[in-house]
């Protein structure tokens, strides 16, 4: 999404929290939105010192089916 769409989302859900889908192969920690304006915008994990494996996720690129399957649905949201 754009940086002034990731805005309206961020306002619109507020209270919302998002996380690392084990259905599509993740770790299950919390996630967090990346505002860019010179690249997509996206959903990477929060910070934490506890959290020390790294995500099994092998596709991460924009291309991915895992992206593809979100950004569909999080259109569709919008």
């Amino acid at each position: 999404m754009e940086a002034i769409e990731l805005d309206d989302f961020r306002a619109r859900h507020a209270s919302e929290t998002y996380w690392c889908g084990v259905w599509l192969g993740g770790c299950g920690h919390q996630l967090t939105t990346k505002l860019y304006t010179d690249r997509a915008c996206h959903f990477a994990h929060v910070p934490d010192p506890e959290h020390t494996s790294t995500c099994a996720r092998k596709a991460s690129g924009v291309s991915s089916a895992d992206h593809l399957y979100i950004k569909h649905n999080l259109l569709n949201w919008l």
